[in-house]
């Protein structure tokens, strides 16, 4: 394989994906267990992560929220516990 698909998946609007094949291409020895439908679903998770993340990181800039609130300061419990 060349860079061809690299470029037809930037192309596409797929940067993540083509990340995510540069990554597999890189360390062939960690995918080489995986089916061809194993790693085709990795590449698709990384696209769909990626596009998650870009549209939280754009609702909350367009939020314009006075306070920027962190996670990792907070406890949850249940009841009970």
């Amino acid at each position: 394989m060349n860079n061809n698909l690299i470029h037809k998946l930037s192309k596409l609007k797929l940067p993540a994906m083509a990340e995510s094949l540069i990554r597999q291409r890189e360390t062939p020895q960690t995918y080489e267990e995986l089916s061809f439908e194993e790693r085709l679903a990795l590449l698709a998770d990384d696209e769909l992560l990626n596009r998650e993340n870009g549209r939280v990181s754009r609702l909350r800039k367009n939020a314009n929220l006075k306070y920027q609130a962190a996670r990792r300061g907070c406890t949850t419990r249940h009841p009970g516990s």
